[in-house]
């Protein structure tokens, strides 16, 4: 059974503090993924399947009309993680500047896996996660949002994501921004 670090799942808890829209959420997980969701002090590691259930029940409530859901309940929870002296270190640098730092941000979510761009200019870059191989669609589409978001407090501007499905064994997006 794979596990991830269970951050966007206590970003999304805290994202839910109306209890009304919480319960909405909670009503639609597994006695399993709820009695996760409902610790206290949520486990480093959860398994990357509850994960899944937890993390899509936040997009059905929080995104109902969205053809994006995932994606954008990434850029939501990108916007929630960056705690002000990051947010204020993005608005200082530049995106080429910021996707330097984009390793250190996927192990803060992630506890497998190595990321790091190539062909990268001014204006664009492949982002490559290696040594990663189970990485799920919905795990895609949040990384698609977080992406934008880290690109946009950086000061790029249309930010394009587009993911690259290609080789199992080496993930990559291509990044452009103006």
């Amino acid at each position: 059974m794979n596990k991830v670090k269970s951050t966007n799942t206590v970003i999304l808890r805290k994202v839910c503090k109306d209890k009304k829209l919480l319960e909405r959420v909670k009503s639609r997980l597994s006695a399993k993924a709820l009695k996760i969701f409902n610790k206290p002090k949520m486990d480093i590691l959860i398994p990357q399947h509850i994960e899944e259930e937890i993390l899509l029940a936040g997009a059905l409530i929080l995104f109902p009309n969205s053809g994006q859901k995932i994606w954008d309940l990434g850029q939501l929870l990108a916007e929630k993680s960056m705690n002000t002296i990051y947010r204020l270190f993005l608005k200082v640098s530049s995106p080429t500047t910021a996707i330097k730092r984009a390793d250190q941000m996927w192990h803060a979510f992630f506890n497998k896996g190595k990321l790091f761009f190539v062909n990268q200019t001014d204006k664009s870059a492949t982002m490559v996660v290696a040594g990663f191989p189970e990485l799920k669609p919905y795990q895609i589409e949040l990384t698609n949002g977080y992406m934008v978001v880290i690109l946009e407090y950086a000061g790029a501007k249309n930010v394009a994501v587009k993911f690259n499905p290609s080789d199992p064994n080496s993930w990559k997006w291509h990044v452009k921004w103006d």
